[in-house]
């Protein structure tokens, strides 16, 4: 087709159809622009509402684990306290290994040791208590004589009723020792 328009006419046209198609192409991008716009608003409301719940969440399990490591070394303070409560009870040399030392040491052939338990009188002296079988009367004592002559030992007797069979003999000896030998 020809065109019967004048060269300038055709121009203006032109321009006006190209600002007209660039006018509602960014119209077009605007809308598109405040659509999303108003669309992504409640997803931004709604993350930003579950961000400050992490958050809190992640504050309190901060402070839950402060206070669980504060109660820890409490606990492990209180530990502490109570160990070395324990070693300054016991701060002198050991009176115990000696004595099981010599109450070995003197253990006739014929009696079976089954219990040794060490305690405290009530007038506050240390005493001893020694159990198990003698195989027969003379062996049992002899352990007693055993006993009374290593001289750590005082008060070391054999009751009447336990002298009353002849062999098989269940025994329970209870009698004071010193920290050091005489």
């Amino acid at each position: 087709m020809v065109n019967l328009l004048p060269q300038d006419a055709v121009a203006r046209l032109r321009t006006r159809y190209y600002a007209r198609l660039s006018s509602a192409f960014l119209l077009l991008v605007l809308l598109v622009f405040v659509l999303g716009t108003v669309f992504l608003l409640p997803s931004y409301f709604l993350s930003q509402g579950a961000a400050d719940a992490s958050a809190r969440y992640l504050a309190a399990a901060q402070q839950s684990a402060t206070v669980r490591e504060h109660a820890g070394a409490t606990g492990a303070l209180a530990t502490l306290a109570e160990q070395v409560l324990i070693l300054k009870q016991y701060q002198g040399a050991p009176v115990v290994v000696p004595a099981i030392s010599e109450i070995t040491g003197v253990i006739p052939k014929g009696i079976l040791v089954s219990k040794i338990a060490f305690g405290k009188r009530e007038d506050g002296t240390a005493s001893l208590t020694v159990a198990g079988t003698a195989a027969t009367r003379a062996t049992l004592l002899a352990f007693v004589d055993a006993l009374k002559a290593g001289g750590r030992f005082s008060g070391v007797s054999v009751p009447v009723s336990q002298l009353a069979s002849d062999s098989n003999i269940d025994f329970s000896l209870t009698f004071g020792f010193a920290a050091q030998k005489p």
